[in-house]
């Protein structure tokens, strides 16, 4: 389910996976659209995440798209116009709900680093599609990522992949101890990507196993924040 919250200022979308790991955020200020105009209440809702993602399927070839809530029949309405002159129209039932919240603070967090999506991309493609999972282990030097599976640990298979960054190729590390973080990665390959193709940076906040991994984009012309939250395995020894 995708989550909308419009509020005079901006619109901030939510969406938590099946599996309740992953838990993402999207502000998008008023300045991020050409023409951005709330009348009335605030409006709190959700439609189908699946819905949202066919309609705008092809963005790449869309020149221009609007957005209007029709609050008195629950209607949702998307008209797009395509470059080579198409329009398409859209409706959706939406459902009013409370706002979808997490509670997570990255201040809290003791370990963080900064850099461009593309090396953060690049390292999750050196990852085969099966590997659902992956360690990071944080030195003061560098940051290594290794891929995680308890079956492998288990059945002793040999295939494991390893890549690490030097605390010199990012743009800013800071790090206490030597923690170790085990965590999903489909839904960070997706927002590395989206990152990339805006050409916006990322950084992550974290601590130890267990407590949330916290990653942040944020737009050079504070056009667009966003937060993935993730889910991290417990310390099995603890």
């Amino acid at each position: 389910e995708l989550f909308m919250e419009i509020l005079p200022s901006e619109m901030i979308l939510r969406s938590l996976n099946a599996s309740r790991s992953a838990f993402a955020t999207i502000r998008l200020p008023a300045s991020f659209f050409s023409t951005f105009r709330v009348n009335g209440d605030v409006e709190k809702c959700k439609i189908l995440l699946k819905s949202a993602v066919a309609i705008f399927k092809n963005a790449q070839v869309l020149d221009f798209f609007e957005i209007k809530f029709n609050c008195a029949a629950s209607d949702l309405a998307f008209s797009l116009r395509c470059r080579n002159g198409m329009a398409k129209h859209y409706h959706i039932v939406y459902e009013q709900c409370e706002v979808l919240q997490a509670v997570y603070s990255k201040d809290r967090c003791p370990n963080r680093a900064h850099l461009t999506a593309r090396p953060l991309l690049d390292c999750l493609s050196s990852f085969h599609s099966s590997v659902e999972e992956v360690t990071m282990h944080a030195t003061r030097t560098a940051l290594h990522w290794k891929s995680y599976s308890a079956a492998e640990e288990k059945e002793g298979f040999d295939m494991q992949t390893e890549t690490s960054f030097n605390a010199q190729e990012l743009d800013r590390f800071q790090v206490r101890g030597e923690p170790s973080v085990t965590f999903g990665i489909r839904e960070l390959k997706a927002i590395a990507a989206f990152c990339d193709s805006i050409a916006c940076g990322m950084s992550f906040h974290f601590e130890e196993p267990g407590s949330p991994m916290i990653f942040c984009a944020e737009h050079a012309d504070d056009a667009l924040f966003l937060d993935l939250v993730l889910a991290t395995l417990q310390d099995p020894s603890a």
